[in-house]
């Protein structure tokens, strides 16, 4: 059996007056009611005649409701502010040590900052330099002039690098190099600054020849065992040759230790 209706229009419900019904939920009944402040709200049934609903909602933030509200609390025996068992003296003013406003919060919350968008900066400034976990000992400083790199991956600055390949690189792809001058000495004092072969085919200044070729056998260029002292006529002018006559080579410098 369905209810009869019951018309609200011109009753009023605290501070609401009920004006006109709103249609547009059949199955509930809602109605268009006037606040003593002026604004309209649309309100349930339900909600007027039980009487949850006084105010369009302006009711909660006036003094009245505030003295209405302390008084229920007092009647139960809810105490607040100064006469709560566990009052600590309130709330204190901090500074924010980001941006220097000033707020209030309770000092056992250890709050030094006053947002979150303050805490991200800080957090934020507070992994910078040494406080950072990707830290090295700040920016490098080049190892032939000590001057301070702007890269964390560089050893030397352009101008040294730029040197330091000219005379470690160039020179020694050109065999220009101490190194290899001293290597052709060692291997000259060894072979006594003779032709190994010593024929009668022998002429011609005498060479430091690599058995094991220069390009080849980068790890074997200052070896003195991998250097024969041979004259212009010994000496193989072709890859093939030197390939061929390498064996015969290493037996005679491997004579030569023993």
């Amino acid at each position: 059996m369905q209810r009869k209706l019951i018309n609200l229009i011109g009753t009023q419900f605290g501070k609401l007056i009920v004006i006109d019904r709103v249609f547009d939920k059949p199955k509930q009944t809602r109605w268009l009611c006037k606040c003593d402040c002026g604004n309209e709200t649309i309100v349930y049934s339900r909600n007027l005649r039980g009487g949850f609903t006084k105010s369009c909602g302006c009711y909660n933030h006036s003094e009245e409701w505030k003295v209405e509200h302390k008084k229920g609390l007092e009647k139960f025996g809810v105490r607040l502010g100064k006469n709560h068992p566990k009052w600590n003296g309130g709330k204190d003013k901090i500074i924010c040590v980001e941006c220097g406003k000033e707020f209030l919060d309770y000092k056992t919350n250890n709050r030094i900052l006053c947002s979150k968008k303050c805490a991200g900066k800080y957090q934020g400034r507070q992994r910078l330099g040494e406080n950072s976990h990707f830290w090295k000992n700040g920016k490098p400083k080049c190892v032939d002039c000590a001057k301070t790199l702007t890269g964390y991956g560089s050893v030397r600055c352009m101008k040294c690098a730029g040197i330091f390949k000219r005379i470690n690189q160039f020179l020694e792809d050109k065999r220009e190099c101490n190194r290899y001058k001293i290597w052709r000495k060692d291997v000259y004092q060894r072979d006594n600054w003779k032709c190994r072969i010593g024929d009668k085919n022998c002429s011609g200044r005498i060479i430091a020849h690599h058995i094991l070729g220069w390009a080849s056998y980068p790890e074997l260029r200052y070896e003195v065992n991998n250097g024969i002292t041979l004259c212009l006529a010994h000496h193989p002018l072709k890859r093939a040759e030197e390939k061929r006559l390498s064996p015969f080579f290493m037996d005679l410098v491997s004579v030569s230790k023993v």
